[in-house]
């Protein structure tokens, strides 16, 4: 009887400990660390935000904040298990609206990354990302065509709304 029981005892031990050497959650790729928070990210973008979008989509809430008035912003996109940032690129007269909008996005990826959101300008130079592996767990995937750049980040971010549900 003591046998069985100290069995029972060392395979329970056993199966609770199973995977306790494994990497952590906010470090494999497509999860996000667990202190990243929508609104973390839009703080971190440091700019007023101008228009503020909450829709239900098929699967969850989709939330897109424009950081500008001008037609060359910035906007933040979180939705099912992906961020979006989008802004333009632009010449000329419009120029300087363009590098404020690549500067919000360069800040919503270093929020998003922990790094310091060269992709940005690596997009605008022509780079295209394909599930690239992030600091952070995110995979990053997008590029810049013509005069519109788009970066799509892979990965949980805990949403205002699902920590309404989960406090309920």
């Amino acid at each position: 009887m003591k046998k069985e029981l100290m069995a029972v005892l060392v395979a329970g031990t056993m199966f609770s400990l199973q995977g306790c050497n494994d990497e952590s959650a906010s470090t494999k790729v497509g999860t996000a660390a667990p202190s990243l928070t929508e609104a973390s990210v839009v703080s971190a973008v440091g700019a007023t935000v101008v228009k503020r979008i909450v829709k239900q989509g098929e699967a969850c809430a989709i939330s897109r904040y424009k950081f500008s008035r001008d037609t060359v912003g910035m906007t933040l996109e979180f939705s099912c298990g992906r961020t979006n940032i989008s802004w333009h690129k632009a010449e000329g007269e419009l120029a300087s609206q363009a590098k404020a909008g690549q500067e919000l996005a360069r800040r919503a990826l270093a929020a998003m990354s922990g790094a310091d959101g060269a992709e940005v300008d690596a997009a605008l130079n022509g780079e295209v990302f394909r599930l690239k592996k992030l600091n952070q767990g995110f995979k990053l995937s997008g590029s810049c065509n013509s005069n519109t750049c788009l970066l799509t980040l892979s990965g949980e971010v805990e949403r205002e709304h699902e920590a309404a549900k989960s406090s309920s």
